[in-house]
């Protein structure tokens, strides 16, 4: 049997807290396969699978790129 770990929900203001702090540290934006969200407890690969399939609270249909468009992010 596998430990099921239960993550927290996620709100599109927190992720773009993330995102934010992320191209201010790194000069880009964030994609799928940017790795660990700063030094938290996510990665941004589950992140943005969140954001697509509507898991942990949001609707679903975004990606991370989506959402930062739909924030106006440039």
């Amino acid at each position: 049997r596998g430990l099921v770990i239960e993550k927290k929900d996620l709100t599109e203001a927190k992720i773009l807290e993330w995102i934010k702090a992320y191209y201010k540290k790194n000069g880009r934006w964030p994609v799928k396969d940017s790795g660990q969200v700063h030094e938290l407890d996510e990665n941004w690969g589950a992140i943005n699978q969140a954001l697509v399939a509507g898991l942990r609270g949001l609707k679903g249909g975004l990606s991370l790129t989506k959402l930062r468009k739909k924030y106006k992010l440039k």
